[in-house]
């Protein structure tokens, strides 16, 4: 039997001819915003392209911190969300591995969570998994803090009149000289 037909397959299935891993060029960012009652009320997306190190490309903490600062308000301007926490997921196979990829996932896939903002560093990986890779920032709703009144200030209270400051020369006596206040002087 010709089985000739099954060597461009076996081929295509060996490492040396699968694709090799690249740098990302760009990341899906997801900002998941939840409210005070732990619901998920909006999710937006966004493209950010990404700078290249020698064996990974990489999303600056600076960069990072603008998309943090242009997300803490959504359209209701009176509600304010606090970045939480980001978590990252990536698949980093090599295409060496991809028969044991396809039998243990487990060790190719990555996923961290980071509390502070920082510098992301994404690893090569097979182009095919580039549109997987992703970050999540997670933003939760602030408590609205009321402005405290002040105990100082009264809005419907006449202003008080105030004690008169006498200066003397001389000593208060029983029957003696008048004393002069300071406007009288």
């Amino acid at each position: 039997m010709d089985t000739s037909w099954l060597d461009p397959i076996l081929t295509e299935t060996q490492s040396t001819t699968c694709p090799k891993s690249t740098l990302m060029d760009s990341v899906s960012i997801s900002c998941i915003f939840v409210n005070d009652k732990q619901e998920i009320i909006q999710v937006k997306k966004e493209v950010v392209p990404l700078d290249h190190n020698d064996d990974s490309a990489v999303l600056s903490e600076g960069r990072l911190l603008e998309i943090i600062q242009r997300n803490r308000c959504l359209d209701d301007k009176h509600k304010r969300y606090a970045f939480d926490s980001m978590k990252q997921f990536t698949i980093t196979m090599d295409a060496n591995f991809l028969t044991d990829f396809i039998h243990n996932t487990d060790n190719h896939i990555t996923r961290k969570t980071f509390t502070i903002p920082q510098k992301v560093a994404f690893p090569r990986s097979v182009f095919l998994y580039h549109d997987i890779n992703c970050l999540w920032l997670l933003f939760y709703e602030m408590e609205r803090v009321i402005e405290p009144k002040s105990i100082l200030k009264q809005a419907h209270v006449k202003k008080r009149v105030t004690k008169k400051v006498r200066i003397s020369d001389s000593l208060p006596s029983r029957y003696g000289t008048v004393n002069k206040t300071k406007r009288q002087k």
